[in-house]
């Protein structure tokens, strides 16, 4: 734990080891939601993993846990092919000086990204492709797929709305019940019944945790999962004029194709 100065507060600064490289920096909870922030306007296409809420907490157990929560966000983003090209990803491993690093990183963030297919690329100047043994199969169904995946994906982000809503009926709910609760175990301690007062007093610590736990999910499934959806529902039109040009090539070329045997024919029959 590092002491803030006069007009900041006491921060964690969790240590971080990359190897084999021997890299070895620290960085602050806002350092880590700064990095996904900016990946997430690099990579717009990929599903950044998340991370958790924003906490005060200062305990050993809270710090304990949060450090393996930080560990399982920078594995995951170190599986990705893609995002493991980001430079800002480098910078947040390698750089040991803080103003040094921070510098960096408002570069990162006053830079505008490109949110269109075409303009979508990786640090190489080039966007990652891999070859499929299906491909002729998706090519030749591409409407199909246009056309369900639209009709699946406005559904989906509709189903995380109504989660969303629905989990915060439920969580508001469960405060009620935690407020009731803790009455309840208020009048017990009022005459002195120790063990009631304690288990209401749980009861309703457990009903007000599993709320917030309820409205958590919530925004989990309609800030990661509807937002990712909603991004590539934008992407459809592309689909759809990316299937209209290669079947205009594909008729083109068949048409070429005809004719070229209709002259290699007269020319046998000269």
């Amino acid at each position: 734990m590092r002491k803030g100065g006069f007009f900041s507060s006491d921060y964690v600064l969790y240590t971080i080891t990359t190897e084999p490289n021997g890299w070895r920096v620290g960085r602050k909870d806002t350092d880590f939601y700064t990095l996904r922030r900016i990946l997430k306007a690099q990579f717009p296409h990929v599903l950044i993993p998340p991370l958790p809420l924003k906490s005060n907490k200062m305990t050993q157990k809270f710090l304990t846990k949060r450090e393996k929560q930080f560990t399982r966000f920078l594995q995951a983003i170190s599986r990705s092919e893609e995002l493991k090209s980001s430079i800002c990803l480098n910078n947040f491993l390698e750089i040991e000086d803080l103003k040094e690093f921070q510098k960096a990183n408002k570069i990162f963030e006053k830079t505008k990204y490109g949110k269109s297919i075409v303009e979508l690329v990786t640090e190489k100047g080039q966007v990652g492709v891999n070859m499929n043994q299906n491909a002729m199969v998706f090519c030749t169904r591409m409407t199909d797929f246009t056309d369900s995946y639209q009709i699946l994906y406005s559904e989906i982000i509709e189903t995380t709305r109504e989660i969303k809503e629905k989990s915060a009926d439920l969580a508001k709910t469960m405060h009620t019940l935690g407020e009731h609760l803790e009455k309840l175990g208020n009048v017990n301690y009022m005459i002195r019944v120790d063990r009631m007062h304690e288990l209401y007093a749980w009861l309703s610590k457990m009903s007000t945790g599993t709320g917030n736990h309820l409205a958590n999910l919530g925004d989990l499934f309609h800030v990661y999962l509807g937002s990712h959806l909603k991004y590539h529902m934008s992407e459809h039109e592309s689909f759809r004029e990316l299937s209209t040009l290669r079947e205009q090539v594909k008729q083109n070329f068949i048409k070429k194709e005809r004719h070229l045997i209709e002259r290699k024919e007269k020319l046998f029959k000269s």
